[in-house]
């Protein structure tokens, strides 16, 4: 028991921040993800079709990595960041891109 009221102790004093059940809580999203998910919300665009427009705009964002900005698991790049405000604030609305499925074999 010491020894986990020890490693808890540790985690909190390292900032760390973690739930009753030792689970890590989110990270803090950064403004411009929080913008994002408004943006796909208001426009009722899937993650798929938010990174296929942004790729059609010229934006090389991965589904990957959209996904890991939208749990917290990971922030753009500055760089990334700005370019992706502004496409927001110059597009607020859009048409959902058509996503094709993939046939199975």
């Amino acid at each position: 028991m010491e020894l986990l009221e020890s490693t808890l102790f540790s985690r909190l004093a390292l900032n760390d921040s973690i739930c009753e059940d030792a689970a890590e809580m989110p990270k803090q999203l950064a403004p411009v993800i929080e913008q994002l998910k408004k943006w796909r919300a208001k426009n009722k665009l899937s993650q798929a079709q938010a990174v296929k427009a942004f790729n059609l705009a010229g934006l090389p964002v991965t589904l990957k990595a959209l996904q890991s900005w939208e749990i917290g698991g990971r922030s753009p790049n500055p760089l990334a960041a700005i370019t992706l405000g502004e496409f927001l604030k110059r597009n607020p609305k859009i048409e959902a891109p058509t996503i094709r499925k993939r046939k199975s074999n």
